[in-house]
Protein backbone atom coordinates (compact mmCIF):
# COMPACT_ATOMS: atom_id res chain seq x y z
CA UNK A 1 0.00 0.00 0.00
CA UNK A 2 1.40 3.13 -0.74
CA UNK A 3 1.88 6.07 1.59
CA UNK A 4 1.49 9.49 1.73
CA UNK A 5 3.89 12.08 3.07
CA UNK A 6 3.14 15.29 5.07
CA UNK A 7 6.15 17.13 6.22
CA UNK A 8 5.69 18.07 10.09
CA UNK A 9 6.27 21.50 9.52
CA UNK A 10 3.69 21.96 7.00
CA UNK A 11 0.70 19.57 8.12
CA UNK A 12 -2.63 21.35 10.19
CA UNK A 13 -3.64 20.46 13.54
CA UNK A 14 -5.88 17.80 12.24
CA UNK A 15 -3.30 15.82 9.94
CA UNK A 16 -0.90 16.04 13.48
CA UNK A 17 -3.74 14.93 15.22
CA UNK A 18 -4.14 11.72 13.25
CA UNK A 19 -0.66 11.11 12.94
CA UNK A 20 -0.12 11.13 16.34
CA UNK A 21 -3.17 9.24 16.98
CA UNK A 22 -1.80 6.73 14.75
CA UNK A 23 0.96 6.57 16.63
CA UNK A 24 0.09 6.19 20.41
CA UNK A 25 1.00 9.78 21.10
CA UNK A 26 0.00 11.41 24.11
CA UNK A 27 -1.59 14.78 23.50
CA UNK A 28 -4.75 17.09 24.63
CA UNK A 29 -7.17 19.12 22.30
CA UNK A 30 -4.98 22.45 23.76
CA UNK A 31 -1.98 21.63 21.83
CA UNK A 32 -0.86 23.88 19.17
CA UNK A 33 1.24 22.71 16.41
CA UNK A 34 4.71 23.13 17.66
CA UNK A 35 3.38 20.90 20.99
CA UNK A 36 2.12 18.33 19.10
CA UNK A 37 4.97 17.82 17.25
CA UNK A 38 7.17 17.56 20.18
CA UNK A 39 4.53 14.88 21.53
CA UNK A 40 4.93 13.03 18.34
CA UNK A 41 8.85 12.87 18.31
CA UNK A 42 8.20 11.70 21.69
CA UNK A 43 6.67 8.94 20.63
CA UNK A 44 9.64 7.58 19.24
CA UNK A 45 9.30 9.43 15.01
CA UNK A 46 12.24 10.57 14.18
CA UNK A 47 11.58 11.90 11.00
CA UNK A 48 10.48 15.41 9.52
CA UNK A 49 7.58 14.14 7.66
CA UNK A 50 3.96 12.70 9.08
CA UNK A 51 3.05 9.29 7.09
CA UNK A 52 -0.60 8.20 6.09
CA UNK A 53 -1.53 4.43 4.53
CA UNK A 54 -4.47 6.49 2.84
CA UNK A 55 -3.38 9.80 2.16
CA UNK A 56 -3.57 12.20 5.64
CA UNK A 57 -7.11 13.99 6.14
CA UNK A 58 -8.30 16.54 4.31
CA UNK A 59 -8.04 19.88 5.65
CA UNK A 60 -11.19 21.33 6.70
CA UNK A 61 -12.08 24.07 4.81
CA UNK A 62 -11.57 26.93 6.95
CA UNK A 63 -14.70 29.63 7.85
CA UNK A 64 -13.77 33.61 6.92
CA UNK A 65 -10.62 34.30 9.54
CA UNK A 66 -11.72 36.44 12.45
CA UNK A 67 -10.33 40.12 12.93
CA UNK A 68 -7.90 39.63 15.51
CA UNK A 69 -7.51 43.17 17.20
CA UNK A 70 -3.81 43.65 18.18
CA UNK A 71 -4.62 44.58 21.65
CA UNK A 72 -6.08 40.93 22.00
CA UNK A 73 -2.35 39.35 21.76
CA UNK A 74 0.81 39.46 24.04
CA UNK A 75 2.31 43.13 23.99
CA UNK A 76 5.52 41.32 23.70
CA UNK A 77 4.39 39.65 20.12
CA UNK A 78 4.83 43.51 18.73
CA UNK A 79 8.39 43.73 20.37
CA UNK A 80 10.38 40.61 20.23
CA UNK A 81 13.06 40.97 17.81
CA UNK A 82 13.83 37.30 16.68
CA UNK A 83 9.97 37.09 15.41
CA UNK A 84 12.27 38.81 12.42
CA UNK A 85 14.42 35.31 11.68
CA UNK A 86 11.02 33.29 11.03
CA UNK A 87 12.40 33.87 7.12
CA UNK A 88 15.80 32.13 7.85
CA UNK A 89 17.30 30.15 6.02
CA UNK A 90 17.10 26.79 7.09
CA UNK A 91 20.72 25.67 8.80
CA UNK A 92 21.98 22.04 7.69
CA UNK A 93 24.85 19.85 8.90
CA UNK A 94 26.93 19.03 6.59
CA UNK A 95 26.13 15.33 5.72
CA UNK A 96 24.83 15.27 2.21
CA UNK A 97 25.79 14.81 -1.19
CA UNK A 98 27.69 17.31 -2.42
CA UNK A 99 25.97 18.29 -5.42
CA UNK A 100 23.13 19.17 -2.80
CA UNK A 101 25.38 20.20 -0.49
CA UNK A 102 25.80 23.10 -3.50
CA UNK A 103 22.33 23.53 -4.28
CA UNK A 104 20.92 23.99 -1.64
CA UNK A 105 23.29 26.97 -0.46
CA UNK A 106 22.81 28.47 -3.85
CA UNK A 107 19.30 28.52 -2.23
CA UNK A 108 21.11 30.40 0.70
CA UNK A 109 20.90 27.33 3.16
CA UNK A 110 23.28 27.66 6.02
CA UNK A 111 25.38 24.84 6.84
CA UNK A 112 27.10 24.09 10.39
CA UNK A 113 28.71 21.31 10.87
CA UNK A 114 28.44 19.48 14.12
CA UNK A 115 24.84 19.48 14.32
CA UNK A 116 22.91 16.48 15.71
CA UNK A 117 20.08 15.24 13.85
CA UNK A 118 17.69 15.95 17.26
CA UNK A 119 19.39 19.82 16.84
CA UNK A 120 17.98 20.34 13.54
CA UNK A 121 14.83 19.29 14.24
CA UNK A 122 14.73 21.27 17.53
CA UNK A 123 16.09 24.59 14.58
CA UNK A 124 13.08 23.48 12.77
CA UNK A 125 10.33 23.30 15.15
CA UNK A 126 11.32 26.58 16.09
CA UNK A 127 11.61 28.23 12.92
CA UNK A 128 8.29 27.22 12.21
CA UNK A 129 6.78 28.81 15.81
CA UNK A 130 8.48 31.65 15.19
CA UNK A 131 6.88 32.19 11.66
CA UNK A 132 3.39 31.11 13.28
CA UNK A 133 3.94 33.81 15.64
CA UNK A 134 5.00 36.30 12.98
CA UNK A 135 1.60 35.58 10.87
CA UNK A 136 -0.37 35.86 14.35
CA UNK A 137 1.43 39.37 14.79
CA UNK A 138 1.23 40.90 10.88
CA UNK A 139 -2.27 39.60 10.92
CA UNK A 140 -3.42 41.74 13.93
CA UNK A 141 -5.61 44.92 13.23
CA UNK A 142 -4.89 48.53 15.05
CA UNK A 143 -7.77 50.76 14.98
CA UNK A 144 -6.31 54.33 14.44
CA UNK A 145 -7.80 57.93 12.99
CA UNK A 146 -5.56 60.21 10.60
CA UNK A 147 -6.03 63.80 11.87
CA UNK A 148 -7.88 65.83 9.66
CA UNK A 149 -6.24 68.95 8.14
CA UNK A 150 -6.67 72.06 6.86
CA UNK A 151 -3.24 72.51 5.18
CA UNK A 152 -3.67 73.28 1.19
CA UNK A 153 -3.07 70.39 -0.88
CA UNK A 154 -3.09 68.00 1.93
CA UNK A 155 -4.24 64.53 0.87
CA UNK A 156 -7.92 63.34 2.47
CA UNK A 157 -6.75 59.67 2.07
CA UNK A 158 -3.63 58.93 2.94
CA UNK A 159 -1.41 56.05 0.70
CA UNK A 160 0.31 53.10 2.52
CA UNK A 161 1.95 50.95 0.81
CA UNK A 162 3.62 47.25 2.24
CA UNK A 163 5.52 45.20 -0.52
CA UNK A 164 4.24 47.00 -2.95
CA UNK A 165 0.66 46.43 -1.83
CA UNK A 166 -0.94 49.73 -1.64
CA UNK A 167 -3.89 50.87 0.26
CA UNK A 168 -5.56 53.99 1.31
CA UNK A 169 -7.03 55.59 5.03
CA UNK A 170 -9.31 58.09 4.81
CA UNK A 171 -8.52 61.37 7.55
CA UNK A 172 -10.80 61.59 10.40
CA UNK A 173 -12.10 58.21 9.91
CA UNK A 174 -11.69 55.36 12.52
CA UNK A 175 -9.89 52.65 10.09
CA UNK A 176 -8.41 49.64 11.22
CA UNK A 177 -4.88 48.94 9.78
CA UNK A 178 -3.15 45.26 9.73
CA UNK A 179 0.28 45.67 12.30
CA UNK A 180 2.62 46.06 9.16
CA UNK A 181 0.39 48.87 7.92
CA UNK A 182 0.40 50.60 11.12
CA UNK A 183 4.46 49.98 11.13
CA UNK A 184 4.15 52.50 8.11
CA UNK A 185 1.88 55.19 9.17
CA UNK A 186 4.78 55.88 11.33
CA UNK A 187 6.70 57.73 8.83
CA UNK A 188 7.93 61.16 10.31
CA UNK A 189 9.69 64.13 7.82
CA UNK A 190 12.14 66.33 9.06
CA UNK A 191 11.71 69.62 9.17
CA UNK A 192 14.49 71.95 9.61
CA UNK A 193 14.33 75.90 11.45
CA UNK A 194 16.20 78.90 9.68
CA UNK A 195 17.08 82.49 10.79
CA UNK A 196 15.76 85.94 9.71
CA UNK A 197 19.27 84.82 7.12
CA UNK A 198 17.53 81.55 5.65
CA UNK A 199 20.49 79.46 7.84
CA UNK A 200 19.77 76.45 9.41
CA UNK A 201 19.63 76.82 13.16
CA UNK A 202 17.70 73.36 14.11
CA UNK A 203 15.49 70.60 13.10
CA UNK A 204 12.91 68.56 14.77
CA UNK A 205 11.19 65.89 13.45
CA UNK A 206 6.88 65.27 13.13
CA UNK A 207 4.81 62.33 11.95
CA UNK A 208 4.11 62.47 8.39
CA UNK A 209 0.28 62.31 9.10
CA UNK A 210 -0.20 62.45 12.95
CA UNK A 211 -3.05 60.13 14.23
CA UNK A 212 -4.76 58.67 16.92
CA UNK A 213 -4.29 54.63 18.20
CA UNK A 214 -7.87 53.64 19.33
CA UNK A 215 -7.60 50.49 19.91
CA UNK A 216 -3.65 48.88 19.80
CA UNK A 217 -1.18 46.81 21.11
CA UNK A 218 0.32 48.01 24.82
CA UNK A 219 3.97 48.74 23.89
CA UNK A 220 4.31 50.24 27.46
CA UNK A 221 3.86 47.14 29.51
CA UNK A 222 5.87 44.81 26.65
CA UNK A 223 8.52 46.51 27.10
CA UNK A 224 8.65 47.19 31.02
CA UNK A 225 7.90 43.30 31.04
Amino acid sequence: MSKTRVPLAEADLDQLRAFATSRGAEFSKHMGASQMIGAIRKSGWTHDYAEFDDGPPAAKKQAAPEKVMASTLDPSLFTRRDLGQADAPMVYAAKLPDAEVRRLKAEGAIFIDGLTDEEIREIKVRQAELKRLRDLRDNSYVRVEVHDTKEEGALKKIPLAVNGVAMAVERGVKSDLRWPYYLALQAEETIFEKDNNDRIIGYRTTPTYPHSVIDGPDLDKAEAA
